[in-house]
């Protein structure tokens, strides 16, 4: 379902369907939760996703080929002869496909990034659109184990909630 939320930015209206987020990942050995990352951002507002797959040895790459079949993924699988391989895979990203997005957020595998204030990523970004900013920060959560002395079943939104107060 399409949004037509709109945002007032000085006399220019962005209409949030429009706003294209992207977002990179370098991931390893993350293929049991890489349906929950892709599908958690999706509905945070994110259309594009560059997932980068460093060394994996599990199913990671078998997991985010079927996530292409209903997402717009690009996938690159890392040897272990890449140096550097989390700033080669955000250069690769950014430089060849910047132009495809509006915003493009570059987090790790095991990261979730969201707003509390609103659902949607893009109602955020809105009012960024014609900002004169390189770039924005956002704050950093660690939420831990959350008492777990071994991991449960399910989802890692639903299992790992404790955190610090801010």
């Amino acid at each position: 379902m399409q949004s037509f939320i709109h945002s007032k930015i000085g006399k220019k209206t962005v209409t949030l369907i429009d706003l294209r987020l992207g977002i990179c990942t370098i991931q390893r050995d993350r293929g049991r939760w890489l349906a929950e990352w892709v599908a958690f951002h999706y509905a945070a507002g994110f259309r594009k996703f560059y997932i980068f797959l460093h060394r994996c040895t599990d199913s990671s790459e078998a997991v985010v080929r079927q996530l292409q079949k209903h997402f717009d993924i690009q996938c690159f699988v890392l040897g272990a002869e890449v140096y550097r391989p989390q700033l080669a895979a955000y250069q690769h990203a950014y430089q060849s496909f910047g132009h495809e997005v509006d915003w493009m957020a570059f987090i790790d595998g095991d990261e979730f990034l969201f707003t509390p204030q609103s659902g949607d990523l893009r109602h955020v970004m809105g009012q960024y659109q014609y900002a004169k900013v390189s770039s924005l920060g956002a704050w950093w959560v660690c939420y831990g184990s959350s008492g777990h002395v071994t991991e449960p079943e399910g989802l890692i939104i639903e299992n790992l909630k404790g955190t610090v107060r801010l």
